[in-house]
């Protein structure tokens, strides 16, 4: 085992940031919103995971979105924490579900219901085409996709644009997804 030193840290250190994270504008290229599955794993799931059980997940590692795969790691479907929040329990304990039945795939949307954007179109449009496109479509998110090669290459996230752009995107009937992501990042 190797022995390592703890040093001290000096004034003149300074806090290196990824550029993912880095601000936005709305003439950035599209790209840059991109989390991008070939730099940033997703927090991925299996579809019979109970809904309390993803929650919790999702609020350990800060996120609200997760990739859910089947036994052979086939992408099956998204799952959010809004998806997940109690009043969607409820609705099918009353339906007559009991909780310890319950799973996520009985809340994620399916790959089928996912909307995408194209990575070439990305690479020409701006970051305000993107939220031009989402306004009023009440996409929260949407995949990136490789067309060409049928290959899911990352999502874009309404929260993370808002972060970056640090202004808020009213995108219609599931804009308390943005306020649910924002809650659940650290301080």
């Amino acid at each position: 085992m190797k022995k390592l030193h703890l040093y001290q840290t000096d004034n003149e250190d300074s806090l290196r940031v990824s550029s993912h994270k880095t601000l936005l504008s709305l003439d950035s290229n599209a790209l840059e919103c991109v989390m991008d599955f070939s730099r940033v794993t997703p927090l991925v799931v299996t579809p019979n995971l109970s809904p309390s059980e993803a929650a919790e997940l999702m609020a350990k590692t800060h996120t609200a979105l997760e990739v859910v795969v089947d036994e052979r790691d086939n992408f099956i479907g998204v799952v959010s924490f809004n998806d997940l929040q109690s009043q969607e329990v409820m609705k099918k304990v009353a339906n007559g579900y009991s909780r310890e039945e319950l799973t996520i795939s009985d809340f994620m949307k399916p790959k089928h219901k996912l909307k995408a954007f194209d990575t070439v179109e990305l690479a020409n449009a701006t970051v305000a085409d993107i939220v031009a496109r989402l306004k009023g479509s009440g996409q929260a998110y949407c995949l990136v996709i490789d067309r060409a090669y049928h290959q899911i290459q990352g999502i874009i996230s309404v929260a993370d644009i808002e972060a970056r752009l640090q202004q808020a995107i009213d995108i219609g009937n599931e804009a308390i997804f943005s306020t649910l992501c924002r809650e659940l990042r650290p301080a």
